[in-house]
């Protein structure tokens, strides 16, 4: 009787050693080291796939409603518009347009040449900012009314809002910047809600 056929480098008794041969011709030593190679790759995916959860669902709801309460912590100064042609046209002189959104849900300030008033709503990121209502002062330069003009037709346009430490940006719905404001050194107006 023939004894039980074995493979290149196998036992009859079935069992495997370090170095035996198995299906494939792959050594236990072969597939350790294999994984232990793998392991830096999967590790890899596992933190990247971690990484992308956190940027697409890191908006939690606390983070997004604390954008609206921001805006309401300090006065704004508007350091450019959007131009005809869409790009950023620096305010000048610095300083003459200005908002403060209160708790109350109006945004007051200076046009340039009038004071102005608007309703203002902030939901998450998105907000929207009724008509505005000013004093009607004629400007003496022509420059700052068309500056005035641009600033209080842009306001209405207002979609998204975004924040970075000294700056608050106004997008519209084509998510082109509409208005760039930097944080203010000068007392806002308290508006009570």
């Amino acid at each position: 009787m023939a004894g039980p056929e074995l493979e290149p480098g196998g036992v009859a008794d079935g069992t495997a050693r370090e170095g035996d041969v198995l299906d494939g011709g792959d050594s236990f030593r072969g597939t350790e080291s294999r994984w232990r190679q793998q392991i830096p790759v999967v590790v890899l995916l596992v933190l990247m796939g971690i990484l992308v959860a956190l940027v697409i669902f890191a908006n939690v709801p606390g983070i997004r409603a604390a954008a609206g309460a921001e805006m309401t912590k300090t006065g704004w100064v508007l350091t450019g518009y959007a131009g005809a042609n869409g790009s950023l046209v620096p305010v000048v002189p610095e300083g003459s347009i200005t908002a403060d959104f209160g708790t109350n849900g109006q945004v007051i300030g200076i046009s340039g040449c009038n004071r102005y008033t608007a309703n203002y709503s902030v939901t998450d990121y998105a907000i929207r900012i009724g008509p505005p209502v000013g004093t009607g002062i004629a400007c003496n330069d022509t420059g700052r009314t068309e500056m005035e003009h641009a600033f209080l037709s842009d306001l209405p346009k207002a979609e998204l809002i975004r924040f970075s430490p000294d700056t608050l940006r106004i997008y519209g719905g084509d998510g082109n910047l509409l208005l760039e404001f930097n944080k203010s050194d000068r007392p806002i107006s308290r508006q009570s809600g």
